[in-house]
């Protein structure tokens, strides 16, 4: 992240089930906040989704560290 400060609603492509990267274990995430920690609260956006983009549900709760974010996007 080269020290990029993240904020509330930054999108972000991020590795939080696997040590490896991989086209499948990159998801796009949603940042909610910082606990007390420095740990980002997140949403993993790919979780509502079918394969053919019926949404199934809410996005799962995740959290993300600095080593698990890959790339951000903010508008």
């Amino acid at each position: 992240m080269d020290g990029m400060v993240l904020e509330e609603n930054d999108e972000v492509r991020a590795v939080p089930y696997s040590e490896k990267i991989t086209d499948r274990s990159i998801v796009e995430c949603r940042i909610t906040g910082k606990d007390d920690r420095g740990i980002y609260n997140a949403l993993d956006l790919e979780t509502e989704y079918t394969f053919n983009g019926h949404c199934v549900g809410d996005p799962r709760k995740i959290k993300l560290t600095d080593d698990m974010i890959l790339k951000v996007w903010r508008d």
